[in-house]
């Protein structure tokens, strides 16, 4: 029998997709999907909507075909892909560390479940930056339009109706974690004492962008925790300019999924070195934006 999937959706890189998918992981009635990292299935959910719809519309109602069962099959080609085959487990964990698209999951998946994994802006900002060596802005900008796509999803009322999508805050999961991973297992039909909340509780690091252990790269490899480590307040260090730079770009969508915002602040100092740096960013972007065109066509003309 075909596993039930369970995808895990993050705000953004860095929110804790990898982390939940290794606590799912512990009960014994889950297993990973066959498939290596992320699967972004859903992330291009439009163009499976698109293919849809457009191989149907050609279709002769006189012919008797059912367009359900063509929905159905691909449905099932997914499904297929992902199951990691003849396990005793029921679920299959998948992960998507990005939201685009995430409001068609019930347009696409007639079985299965959504979880939505939100964190903290700033936070997510902070580890997003040290990690992969972004731009603080370009940074912001990527957490901002995660939350506008959460937003979008955890507005739809017939959507949360479902029964199927949920959305939890990293946060919750790290400080209250028994307390979070129980509602998921009761979201999940899922039987919970079947689960090692201790070990859930007491669960190794993997992928911190600070507390690496021995290696000078973020790790995949589960390092042991000890008090050391502490995944919230990664910006404390900010600046109060960077907290104004930080409440202008994506401050609403901050409230928005209930998160505080700090310094807030009407400077008009502050608003002056904001927009300086807004028109540098919008050049910069240009730049870029032409930069990676021009060397494109190089790379077009090269290959004749």
């Amino acid at each position: 029998m075909p596993k039930i999937p369970i995808f895990i959706i993050g705000i953004n890189p860095r929110s804790g997709t990898n982390y939940l998918h290794q606590l799912l992981a512990l009960h014994p009635d889950c297993d990973y999907a066959k498939h290596y990292g992320e699967d972004f299935i859903l992330y291009h959910a439009d163009k499976i909507v698109d293919y849809y719809q457009s191989v149907t519309y050609h279709w002769n109602p006189e012919w008797g075909n059912d367009k359900m069962v063509f929905r159905k099959a691909l449905e099932s080609g997914l499904i297929s892909y992902l199951d990691p085959g003849n396990t005793t487990a029921k679920y299959l964990v998948t992960k998507t560390p990005h939201p685009e698209n995430a409001k068609l999951f019930l347009e696409v998946f007639s079985k299965g479940y959504m979880i939505i994994i939100v964190r903290r802006g700033q936070d997510l900002v902070e580890s997003y930056i040290k990690t992969f060596n972004k731009r603080f802005a370009d940074s912001v900008r990527g957490w901002k339009l995660g939350a506008t796509n959460v937003l979008d999803v955890i507005n739809d009322k017939q959507i949360m109706d479902s029964g199927r999508v949920i959305c939890i805050k990293y946060e919750d999961l790290y400080t209250k974690n028994e307390e979070v991973m129980s509602n998921l297992f009761d979201f999940l039909k899922m039987d919970k004492s079947k689960f090692d909340f201790e070990k859930s509780q007491n669960f190794h690091v993997i992928g911190s962008s600070s507390y690496k252990g021995n290696s000078e790269k973020v790790t995949w490899e589960p390092i042991p925790k000890n008090d050391t480590f502490n995944p919230l307040g990664r910006f404390s260090n900010w600046t109060k300019f960077k907290h104004f730079r930080f409440n202008k770009l994506a401050g609403k969508n901050s409230k928005a999924l209930g998160y505080e915002l700090y310094h807030e602040s009407s400077n008009p100092i502050f608003l002056v070195r904001h927009l300086m740096l807004l028109t540098y960013d919008f050049f910069f972007r240009i730049y870029r934006r032409t930069k990676m065109e021009v060397n494109g066509s190089i790379k077009s003309k090269s290959d004749f």
